[in-house]
């Protein structure tokens, strides 16, 4: 029954793994149109796309972290509740 849950956890990384490299191979591929339209720019978009497929934790750079405080500021003006901004923050 462990090796079976263990399994189960080695392939769930792996699918992960490969998700991580499709969606970076589309960030790469994707218009300055399309980048500006998702509010990053080509530079951040090739720093992520270039990061090896294991690294997947949060980058934190000054411009992310200001359209964060910013998000953080308009959801706040609105009233919306933690629960609401992080899933719109997550959406992104």
């Amino acid at each position: 029954m462990i090796l079976l849950s263990n399994a189960n956890k080695t392939l769930a990384k792996i699918l992960f793994w490969g998700k991580i490299i499709r969606q970076r191979k589309q960030l790469r591929k994707m218009d300055d149109y399309l980048l500006k339209d998702i509010g990053v720019s080509r530079v951040e978009a090739d720093r992520e796309a270039n990061r090896k497929f294991w690294d997947h934790s949060p980058v934190v750079d000054e411009s992310l972290q200001r359209r964060t405080d910013t998000t953080l500021a308009i959801s706040s003006s609105k009233k919306n509740t933690a629960s609401n901004l992080l899933f719109h923050k997550a959406q992104e």
